[in-house]
């Protein structure tokens, strides 16, 4: 089981609030227990509080058992090293609450459940429901009406998270919809957090790659050390795909892609852009996929995530043969491959 990175708060709030979380002084363990496969030798353990001294725990024949010190609701991933070191492996994205026991059992790198405390239970519910949903319209509604019908699940804050990086409006609606007791609760310090990531993206946001702008152009260096444009290919329509060989959903994609790259080859070209990636990594998903289009490499220091807005993985810009942007499609979408039918054929 699979909450969509793109829009899961875990790493969001993890990665955006470091700087200005204040770490309570009671702290209550969350005993982790695990039956998992796929999770290596060890699993690293990092919250807000932790961050600079995170937990590491020692996994033997599938198994493993771990107290984390935690004093309020906050964000958990549990990472393998490879991970850490921005190469694929496994990674499980919670809440993690303070008191309480996290029962996880099944694929690292695939499906899994969670059980154990209430909470946890209920978290289990929201992970199946989010489970494969991209498309931003379908998400938002799953997410109020799931709030809606699971008022008193401190799990459906996450489902406000989600909310969070699609709509503040819609995240708004979402915390209104939750219970007073979860409100005020003990989920309040993680709703405040939220509504405060959620505010400042807002503020910080750059205007959006309208439908019919210009495309920015970019030269990066393809697979082969030569240098490939995006402007160079002007004349065909263009689908740049920002991956990289640690997005599930990623390699998940490729065999659909293959088949329409197959389908519209000579109007449509592909431009693979791997991101947050060592080369090493990147050129063996590109062997081991046997990946057929153009493939450049985006080196950490590159404006080009922040010129084309990318908030996640996979995001597809449709470029037309003109130069034009026509359509960001964010996740495995089915409606990107019903786009391109009625734009190509």
């Amino acid at each position: 089981m699979k909450i969509p990175s793109l829009l899961t708060i875990a790493v969001a709030i993890l990665f955006t609030l470091t700087a200005c979380h204040d770490t309570p002084t009671t702290t209550l363990p969350l005993l982790v227990r695990g039956n998992m496969t796929n999770t290596g030798d060890t699993l690293i353990a990092l919250t807000l509080e932790n961050q600079n001294n995170p937990e590491e725990i020692t996994v033997s024949n599938g198994q493993f058992e771990k107290s984390i010190s935690v004093s309020s609701p906050t964000p958990m991933v549990l990472a393998s090293p490879a991970v850490l070191r921005q190469q694929q492996g496994a990674l499980i994205q919670i809440i993690a609450m303070p008191g309480d026991t996290l029962i996880l059992s099944g694929d690292a790198m695939g499906e899994y459940t969670m059980s154990g405390s209430a909470f946890y239970k209920q978290y289990d519910e929201v992970a199946k429901a989010l489970n494969g949903i991209n498309q931003r319209d379908t998400l938002q509604q799953l997410c109020l009406d799931f709030i809606k019908s699971h008022p008193n699940y401190e799990a459906s804050v996450e489902m406000v998270g989600v909310l969070s990086s699609i709509s503040p409006e819609k995240m708004k609606e979402g915390i209104a919809l939750l219970s007073p007791d979860v409100r005020n609760g003990r989920m309040k310090t993680l709703i405040d957090e939220i509504v405060k990531t959620a505010e400042s993206s807002q503020q910080n946001m750059p205007p959006t790659l309208a439908e019919g702008s210009e495309a920015p152009d970019f030269t990066l260096a393809d697979i082969n050390g030569s240098q490939q444009s995006l402007k160079a290919l002007r004349g065909k329509v263009v689908v740049i795909d920002f991956w990289g060989s640690w997005c599930g959903w990623c390699i998940k994609g490729f065999p659909k892609m293959k088949e329409y790259y197959e389908k519209y080859k000579g109007k449509m070209e592909i431009l693979g852009v791997d991101c947050n990636d060592t080369q090493q990594a990147w050129r063996k998903a590109v062997a081991d996929n046997a990946l057929p289009w153009l493939h450049v490499y985006c080196p950490k220091e590159s404006p080009l995530l922040g010129q084309y807005q990318i908030q996640g993985f996979p995001t597809k810009v449709i470029v037309s043969a003109e130069g034009k942007i026509v359509r960001t499609v964010i996740g495995e979408d089915p409606q990107f491959y019903t786009f391109l039918d009625e734009l190509l054929k």
